[in-house]
């Protein structure tokens, strides 16, 4: 009877890893310009890490904002949007934002310099928000 259990509890963790490691992964920052680049990465479980001049108030997202983050970035075309945008009147050295999601598909990132994607820059609001950077 216990090894049945044993086994039960093996199959449920393995179960859970997998499905945390099939979930995407949100990475969002600043590059590029002439000003110090960020990233913050919201993994797969949650946790949020950051590099760069960027503190971010939160450590970890709730599980209902982490299952909800996927189904923004679909309903903004984020999967469908060039990999890089310039605005019109951005100037060469200023800096790009970026997005980049890894699903079990790959990575898909954008860029964009300026504020002419209204879908990017409502993304990258979210995720900014969801993260705690202000």
């Amino acid at each position: 009877m216990a090894r049945i259990a044993v086994a039960v509890l093996a199959l449920a963790l393995g179960a859970q890893a997998a499905h945390a490691s099939s979930a995407p992964v949100f990475a969002f920052g600043r590059s590029g310009g002439n000003i110090l680049p960020f990233t913050v990465v919201i993994s797969s479980t949650g946790r949020i890490s950051a590099r760069g001049p960027v503190d971010p108030s939160r450590t970890r997202v709730s599980p209902r904002t982490l299952a909800s983050l996927l189904p923004l970035a679909r309903r903004e075309g984020f999967f469908a949007m060039p990999p890089t945008t310039i605005c019109p009147g951005t100037l060469p050295d200023f800096a790009s934002f970026f997005v980049a999601v890894t699903t079990s598909r790959g990575t898909k990132r954008v860029s964009v310099g300026g504020t002419c994607n209204r879908r990017f820059s409502e993304l990258y609001a979210k995720l900014s928000a969801a993260a705690g950077v202000r």
